[in-house]
C-alpha cells in the first residue's frame, strides 16, 4: 500500500520492500533501523514470518517513529490472525502521520477483519480522499460497503476501479452479478482472475478478506 511497493518507490535502498512509499518525514530514519527493516523483508520473502516480525520490532526499538515499520508489523500481525495487535500498529503509524493513504487502507483492513465494517468504511473513505486513484483505496471501500450488505452502485464502481490490481474484486463482482441473475457478467468477470499476477500485498489483502466475508 514505499518501503513495500505496489506503486511508486522511494529512491532509498530500504524502499525496495513490498508495499510502502517513504514520506519525506521518514528520510532521516537511522540506518540501523532501515537495515532491520530490510532484514525483515528478506525474512518475509523467504516465508519466515517470525523472524520478519522480530526484525520489525528491533527496527521500532531503534526508531519508534518509523511509520513503515509500524505498518509492516501490522500486516505481519494480520497474516498471523492477531488483528487487535495489527490495528494498534497501524494506529501508531496514523498518530505519526495522518495523511498517508496506505495507513488508512491498512486500518480499514484490520477493522474489517475485526468485524467493524462501519469504521472500516470511514477509514477507506479517508484513503480514497487522500489517493482517489489508488486501487487499494477503492478496493477497501468496496469491501467495507459489501461487509455491511450494501451492494450499492458506489460499491460496485469501487470494485470495478480496483479489479485490475486486485483480481479478487472480479470474483466479488461475479458473486453480486450471480445473485442478481446477470449470468453474462459472471463468466466475463471470472476469466481474467486466473490470468492476472498479483503482488504480495494484494494477495494478502484478498486472501484475508476472503476469509472474513
Amino acid at each position: 500500500m514505499r518501503l513495500e511497493a505496489t506503486t511508486p518507490r522511494s529512491p532509498t535502498t530500504a524502499a525496495h520492500q513490498a508495499d510502502y512509499l517513504v514520506p519525506v518525514s521518514q528520510l532521516h530514519v537511522p540506518s540501523k533501523a532501515i537495515k532491520e527493516f530490510e532484514r525483515s523483508q528478506k525474512a518475509f520473502q523467504s516465508g519466515d514470518l517470525r523472524s520478519s516480525t522480530e526484525h520489525l520490532r528491533k527496527a521500532l526499538q531503534i526508531y519508534p517513529d518509523f511509520i513503515q515499520a509500524h505498518n509492516a508489523l501490522g500486516l505481519r500481525f494480520i497474516q498471523t490472525g492477531e488483528y487487535e495487535k495489527a490495528l494498534a500498529e497501524h494506529q501508531a503509524a496514523l498518530a505519526l502521520d495522518a495523511h498517508l493513504a496506505q495507513t488508512h487502507q491498512d486500518i480499514s483492513l484490520a477493522l474489517l477483519l475485526l468485524n467493524r465494517p462501519q469504521e472500516a468504511e470511514a477509514e477507506a473513505r479517508q484513503a480514497v480522499d487522500l489517493e482517489p486513484n489508488a486501487p487499494a483505496s477503492s478496493y477497501m471501500l468496496g469491501r467495507a460497503l459489501l461487509a455491511q450488505r450494501r451492494a450499492t452502485p458506489e460499491a460496485i464502481e469501487m470494485l470495478r476501479q480496483s479489479e485490475a490490481a486486485f483480481p479478487n474484486a472480479r470474483l466479488v463482482l461475479a458473486q453480486i452479478y450471480f445473485t442478481r441473475g446477470q449470468t453474462d457478467q459472471v463468466s466475463r468477470g471470472i476469466a481474467p482472475v486466473f490470468a492476472s499476477p498479483r503482488r504480495p500485498r494484494q494477495q494478502a489483502e484478498s486472501r484475508m478478506l476472503g476469509r472474513a466475508t
